[in-house]
């Protein structure tokens, strides 16, 4: 019968690209996303706080000159002494930069030339399809780059303009998506006296809104060296993430490639290769799992070899009596008797119960061995196993004593024929290996109210089991360096045991025994 494989739709250039080039792209094409992302993060963010600074930069300066201008208004009481030399002035005094140089002992001139400039709706203003600007050009420099003092205006209490050019109306700055203008009021004992009005900056269009504006010279400048910053900052991450990445998918695929090449060892049949795998993370914790089926493979491997030995072994001993038997009736030797023919089918018997028990162990190792547990009375399974014995105990010269086994009833899940099997194996082993004259006893007990599991040992005298023995009595045709001298048996008793309880949930385990021997306790739920 041939095995098909479904067939394989990958793409043949796909299957070809090596994991490390693989790796490389992927991780380089995450890092260069993040990295794109980032830098447009970082330009919108960088815009929004320009913007949020010039405007709180202005709104103080603002509150500057409203508090200039109302001491002003308190000294002369009037707007009508208020000329272009004196707006000029105040503005003057006001302007941060001219604070600065005068702190540092430079003498700055007032400026000269008309106040305010054309705004967006006025006569003579280069409306915004002439200079791209709601707010016309910007001629301010030097000391006033965004030309704070075209854009301030003064009104009186009946909103009548005192200086400067006052704004267009409200329907036209919303017609032209320009921001509404800033007004600060002007008091004098409780009256409002006047109104100072101040035409926003431009702002960026991440903040802007639907407001078709470009920056002034200096913006612009500012904006271009701080967007170029960034651009170089990216790039220079960008060649630092490509050249990470090139190096982790390197030694990711260093890695991957050194396991494929233990574990394809492995499967060839070199049990002894190894990853050799240090770290904590998810490929060292996959080479030391191949590491250790690589152990159990050469352990199991080891195992199968003493096995076939071991197995030609106890096979070879009863067909070389057979055969010797059979040839010596052939040729006359021996006559037919009956003690000729119970000598054979006593070979044959050992036989039978080896090949019995070769079978049991496949079908446990298959996950085929058939069990048929069920609830009951544990006490006259074990009351019928010390009636079978006894006899055979006794002309061993040895004492087989049931300890418990006329207690109340002790309920437990177990199947009656394979727990019999289990205690004749068991007893069979006790008197085997016991030197006469000694004594096997066959305990039941149960480890407290509240703990339902039942616990059966068969514990008998000396000879006993040496300790780094006691772990492997239950392998099979396991011959350790144990004190008992190994007779009759097929060497698979114990390990038929461990099968068998396995296979009705319970557990079996060997110590030694305060009588001096050999102490076997199977625990059943």
């Amino acid at each position: 019968m041939q095995n098909h494989q479904p067939p394989d739709h990958t793409n043949p250039l796909v299957r070809k690209i090596p994991l490390a080039i693989k790796l490389f792209g992927l991780l380089g094409a995450v890092g260069l996303l993040a990295a794109g992302f980032m830098a447009w993060r970082l330009s919108l963010q960088f815009d929004r706080g320009f913007d949020e600074y010039l405007h709180s930069m202005e709104l103080r300066r603002l509150d500057d000159l409203s508090t200039a201008i109302s001491d002003y208004y308190a000294e002369h009481r009037t707007w009508e002494h208020l000329d272009p030399p004196s707006w000029r002035r105040l503005q003057h005094q006001v302007n941060p930069n001219v604070k600065a140089l005068e702190a540092a002992g430079v003498r700055v001139p007032l400026p000269e030339g008309p106040v305010g400039g054309p705004v967006v709706g006025q006569a003579g203003a280069p409306g915004p399809l002439a200079s791209g600007r709601p707010d016309g050009p910007r001629k301010g420099g030097g000391l006033d780059p965004l030309n704070f003092g075209a854009r301030c205006f003064l009104l009186n209490a009946q909103g009548r303009s005192v200086i400067g050019r006052p704004p267009p109306p409200a329907e036209e700055l919303r017609r032209l998506g320009h921001p509404q203008w800033i007004k600060r009021e002007i008091q004098f004992d409780g009256t409002v006296v006047g109104v100072l009005g101040l035409m926003p900056v431009r702002m960026s269009p991440a903040t802007q809104g639907n407001a078709k504006t470009q920056p002034s010279a200096h913006e612009g400048d500012f904006l271009r060296t701080q967007h170029q910053l960034v651009i170089n900052t990216v790039l220079w991450m960008g060649v630092g993430i490509v050249l990470l990445s090139a190096a982790l998918a390197w030694w990711l695929a260093r890695r991957v490639k050194n396991i494929q090449q233990v574990a394809l060892q492995v499967a060839a049949g070199n049990f002894q290769a190894r990853c050799q795998a240090q770290g904590h993370d998810e490929l060292s914790e996959l080479g030391r799992s191949i590491d250790l089926m690589a152990s159990s493979l050469a352990a199991n491997a080891r195992a199968q070899q003493r096995w076939f030995g071991q197995i030609a072994h106890e096979l070879r001993t009863p067909l070389s009596v057979l055969r010797g038997e059979i040839e010596a009736m052939q040729d006359g030797v021996r006559a037919l008797s009956q003690t000729a023919l119970n000598s054979l089918a006593q070979e044959v018997m050992h036989l039978t119960r080896l090949t019995e028990d070769m079978q049991l162990l496949s079908n446990s190792e298959l996950g085929n061995l058939r069990v048929e547990c069920q609830e009951a009375d544990i006490v006259p399974v074990l009351q019928q196993a010390v009636e079978r014995w006894q006899e055979r105990f006794n002309a061993a010269g040895l004492q087989l004593i049931g300890e418990n086994t006329q207690s109340l009833p002790m309920t437990c899940h177990f199947d009656t024929t394979r727990m019999r099997q289990i205690l004749d194996n068991l007893l069979s082993n006790s008197l085997r290996y016991t030197d006469a004259p000694g004594v096997c006893e066959l305990g039941l007990s149960q480890a407290n109210s509240h703990d339902a599991r039942v616990h059966i040992s068969i514990a008998d005298s000396a000879p006993g089991v040496d300790e780094n023995d006691l772990s492997n009595l239950f392998q099979a045709m396991y011959q350790g360096h144990h004190k008992r001298q190994v007779k009759e048996g097929s060497g698979l008793g114990l390990a038929v045991c461990k099968a068998l309880v396995q296979a009705q949930g319970g557990s079996i385990t060997a110590s030694q025994a305060s009588q001096g021997g050999l102490k076997i306790t199977v625990q059943l739920s």
